[in-house]
């Protein structure tokens, strides 16, 4: 029984748009697996898009030197799929669309 995917791989590029402003664009791929001990049920793969963006505050005021700002989007179609089965009843969904912030 394989409870992770057995492919996995993941992408990210990163372009900068102006002197510390960067944007970037993230591929995340889980492979098939399966849901029950028996390998009956097979769970499919699925394909993630993830969006950031960062800018570094002290480019743009002398006041905000060592500032830096970013935000987050994971999941970005809000694609709805299922990470794992327990028994291939008790299954669990991947975390749908999420937006975060930081400030460091």
């Amino acid at each position: 029984m394989h409870v992770t995917p057995l492919e996995t791989a993941s992408l990210w590029m990163k372009y900068a748009l102006v002197d510390g402003l960067d944007m970037s664009l993230g591929l995340r791929h889980m492979g098939e697996t399966w849901g029950d001990q028996e390998n009956t049920i097979e769970l499919p793969d699925c394909t993630l898009v993830e969006l950031g963006l960062s800018a570094d505050l002290g480019q743009f005021s002398d006041s905000y030197e060592g500032l830096r700002a970013r935000i987050n989007v994971s999941n970005v179609t809000d694609e709805r799929y299922v990470t794992s089965c327990a028994f291939g009843r008790y299954c669990g969904f991947g975390e749908g669309r999420t937006v975060t912030a930081s400030l460091s």
